[in-house]
């Protein structure tokens, strides 16, 4: 989830919400979710301008706890910490306590990275096993190592068989069809 930075300003009741950290890998401009205006309490509130603005309900330093929601547009946003400033300022103004800026914990679990499984050899299995394992292991595979003792053991050993070809239908000539 996307961490923002919820501004109020206190000479004229107007709240900015803009992105916590850049989504570009900390490069960059913060993106801006809400521009510095006084932000309606209802949603239906939201889109009415002019000289009639004042006859709605807007956001004060009221409404703002740590631990509550504020909605913005028809989108939630959890408070869950303060600066510094602004645990003095509602101390010092408002008479809340310091346990009521106890931040929050929200950071979420990372997940783990999946177990790598090397699928069953067999379907179109075009080459040996080991072939196909170093294809899984790496992006270029190597070929795998040869068992030394055994070309030691095994050079120029062949087996020979002996063989005649069989007809199927008991002819004796070879036809091939395509």
């Amino acid at each position: 989830r996307r961490k923002f930075v919820l501004q109020y300003f206190l000479i004229d009741d107007t709240v900015s919400i803009s992105e916590a950290e850049p989504s570009g890998g900390g490069y960059g401009i913060s993106s801006t979710m809400l521009n510095r205006l006084r932000l309606p309490i209802k949603d239906e509130d939201a889109g009415v301008h002019g000289p009639t603005q004042d006859m709605f309900d807007y956001v004060t330093a009221d409404d703002l706890r740590v631990g509550g929601f504020i909605r913005a547009y028809k989108r939630n946003f959890f408070i869950y910490a303060a600066d510094e400033f602004t645990k003095s300022w509602y101390v010092e103004k408002k008479g809340m306590r310091e346990s009521d800026f106890i931040p929050i914990d929200v950071s979420e679990p990372e997940d783990a990275p999946p177990a790598h499984q090397i699928p069953p050899h067999e379907g179109l299995a075009i080459g040996s096993e080991e072939d196909s394992l170093q294809n899984c292991i790496s992006l270029i595979p190597k070929a795998p190592r040869r068992c030394i003792e055994k070309q030691f053991a095994y050079d120029k050993c062949v087996l020979q068989f002996r063989a005649r070809m069989v007809s199927v239908d008991g002819s004796d000539r070879d036809v091939t069809e395509f």
